[in-house]
């Protein structure tokens, strides 16, 4: 079988994550959101949210902790929620690394975050935004890329550790052939609420491997709290493929590692499975 390739253009995780997802974005929801923080948002950035308004990325910044861009509405989080401008205006406000800020916070306009560091729209050197990353811990500030643009282009999928198999097993049926393949019981399937689908793990002398379905469904929330679980659970319905470029694929073996890869690739194939490697994220583009 040839190798895979990756032509999906989007840069949105499936199935989405429903309380990161905002509501359809709107002509009044952007202009209010650049009233309030006296910006115009970059063209390249308001297409994409208008794609899907904000939550998790299939693609990401390589070598970083970025998962996100927020989106523009009424969950946390959004980019109508300048966390700068918070610790300005409520001097009662905790202020991380011992009252450090960055020059000009009110130019800096936050999407993604982990409480540590903050990637920002920077407005500090003209009204077309830099993209630029915000260490709290060591107070230090690192650039990104020239304008939003440019930082879209950097996100690759991780999927360099990823098999696609193409069979007409279901995925209960194909862990059983795993099972008998790999002579040990996977795991208990963990829960459908977990990350959006079900799935089966092995721990092999190289490392776990994984297998998932690639049919999923479009949107999920954790029943961890009823009362949010109910409220989204309806929010996009129906299913939707991982990786939509290649709906013959069926199932996907996630895999620990590299060796864990090549491994879990040659027990399949010889296994008589039909397989294939995703596309490494150095080839994605």
């Amino acid at each position: 079988m040839t190798e895979n390739t990756d032509a999906n253009p989007s840069i949105w995780s499936v199935p989405a994550f429903l309380p990161a997802l905002q509501p359809e974005l709107t002509d009044d929801a952007i202009a209010d959101v650049e009233t309030r923080l006296g910006i115009v948002l970059p063209a390249a950035l308001i297409a994409v949210l208008r794609e899907q308004n904000g939550g998790y990325l299939r693609r990401t910044l390589p070598d970083s902790g970025n998962r996100m861009i927020w989106g523009i509405g009424p969950r946390a989080q959004s980019l109508g929620d300048n966390y700068w401008w918070t610790l300005l205006d409520e001097p009662q406000a905790w202020y991380p690394a011992d009252g450090w800020l960055p020059e000009q916070p009110r130019r800096l306009v936050p999407f993604d975050s982990d409480g540590h560091w903050y990637l920002c729209l920077d407005y500090r050197s003209g009204d077309e935004p830099c993209i630029t990353c915000f260490d709290l811990d060591d107070q230090a500030e690192q650039p990104i890329a020239a304008n939003m643009t440019a930082y879209l282009a950097m996100l690759r999928a991780q999927d360099d550790t990823k098999l696609a198999v193409v069979t007409g097993l279901s995925l209960d049926d194909c862990a059983a052939r795993f099972d008998d393949m790999f002579s040990r019981p996977s795991q208990a399937r963990e829960p459908d609420d977990l990350y959006g689908y079900p799935f089966f793990r092995w721990f092999l002398e190289d490392g776990w491997i994984q297998l998932e379905p690639n049919r999923v469904r479009r949107g999920f929330v954790s029943r961890h709290d009823e009362a949010t679980y109910q409220a989204l659970k309806d929010l996009l319905p129906g299913t939707a493929l991982r990786f939509p470029q290649h709906p013959d694929v069926t199932l996907i073996v996630h895999c620990d590692n590299h060796r864990a890869t090549t491994a879990a690739h040659a027990a399949l194939a010889g296994a008589g499975f039909d397989v294939r490697r995703l596309k490494t994220s150095k080839e994605d583009g």
